[in-house]
């Protein structure tokens, strides 16, 4: 099997030069399934487990094969998951604000229970 000289991305052939075989194979080969899952050579039920792995152990290494790989797609992701935090952020605040009018109405409701504060 040619594994290593098939590579296609330039960021992972720059890794692999200085890189030893003992030391650094796991992480090549990480980046290598990163490669073909981006290139659609590598699929079957298990690649979305493996992708959010890969994601989770490399994010800047994923980053920068996403990018050079599918530079469109990278674009379009980035921009969604902008979209989908400030999302989050304006749902936090608008619980935020909920759970203090909840603290109001409880502490009202102690003080007229006859609770001390």
């Amino acid at each position: 099997m040619k594994r290593y000289s098939k590579i296609e991305s330039k960021f992972i052939k720059e890794k692999i030069k200085g890189a030893y075989w003992k030391r650094d194979r796991h992480y090549i080969n990480d980046l290598i399934m990163i490669e073909r899952i981006h290139m659609g050579t590598s699929f079957g039920w298990m690649v979305g487990y493996v992708n959010l792995a890969l994601k989770d152990k490399y994010p800047k290494e994923y980053d920068i094969l996403f990018k050079e790989l599918d530079p469109k797609i990278y674009e379009w992701q980035k921009k969604r998951e902008k979209r989908e935090k400030e999302k989050d952020e304006r749902q936090l605040k608008k619980l935020k604000i909920k759970v203090k009018e909840w603290e109001k109405a409880e502490k009202e409701d102690w003080i007229e229970a006859g609770g001390r504060i």
